[in-house]
């Protein structure tokens, strides 16, 4: 997991189900971060692939997030509060 930016979910429906997600900012980093595996992160990935119950491997989901804000918003604000000073 990327450090500060992941999270292991439990599914609250079946709580056999333990869900890893992590978030990077581009694609090729998502790519660049799976190919620098190490050899501890290798053998890190096969004692949690062991802990997996299911038949065959565990599934992996790659979900691309949509930008739902505009990075930058010169939108003015309709009457804006005021704040007495002191």
């Amino acid at each position: 997991m990327v450090p500060g930016s992941g999270a292991l979910l439990r599914d609250l429906e079946n709580p056999d189900i333990w869900v890893e997600s992590y978030h990077v900012p581009t694609w090729i980093d998502y790519v660049r971060h799976n190919q620098r595996r190490t050899k501890a992160d290798a053998e890190n990935a096969e004692q949690l692939r062991q802990l997996h119950r299911g038949p065959g491997r565990p599934h992996i989901h790659r979900m691309i997030e949509r930008q739902a804000v505009p990075l930058r918003d010169d939108t003015p604000l309709r009457n804006p509060p005021e704040f007495p000073l002191g």
